[in-house]
């Protein structure tokens, strides 16, 4: 068994915001493409129905497939934003942001983390952000450079060689 590390290097709080940036820059982007295939099939479809079935079209003046199409953006882009970090967090330990900047995600003692530790993880990171992004501001004050979101689900963010 090889000797563990020491000098372990955690990712500081400009590269992680960098990755971020860049995975919510993709994920913006798949959102907005998948939003317009919902708008193009809401409206060759003539889907309005299902808002003015279920919504209040009348005390708006957004059009029912505007309404619609802002609906399906929402959920789009949650749903995704969900998929896009469980999956690249468990099943190749970093996102594409975080391996352009040669990050990974582990827990504290080095392993890769699992499904329960990374939906842990992202709802973490609505806690960092609630309280005016304190969470993320933490990981420069951190040792490990931990965010609330890290420290609630056992990672470390950390440079790979």
């Amino acid at each position: 068994m090889a000797p563990e590390s020491t000098s372990v290097q955690y990712g500081g709080f400009v590269s992680r915001s960098l990755a971020f940036v860049i995975d919510l820059t993709v994920i913006a982007v798949a959102s907005f493409l998948g939003t317009v295939v919902v708008g193009i099939v809401a409206e060759f479809f003539d889907l309005s129905w299902i808002w003015n079935t279920f919504g209040n079209a009348s005390q708006t003046s957004v059009t029912p497939l505007e309404a619609l199409v802002a609906l399906a953006a929402g959920l789009i882009s949650t749903f995704f934003g969900l998929v896009y970090f469980l999956f690249f967090w468990v099943l190749v330990g970093f996102t594409p942001g975080m391996g352009l900047l040669g990050l990974r995600l582990v827990r504290c003692d080095g392993q890769r983390i699992g499904p329960g530790r990374a939906i842990v993880r992202f709802v973490g990171y609505w806690v960092s952000l609630i309280f005016l992004g304190l969470g993320f501001f933490w990981i420069l004050f951190d040792r490990r450079r931990q965010g609330w979101h890290d420290k609630l689900a056992g990672t470390c963010v950390e440079y790979f060689d």
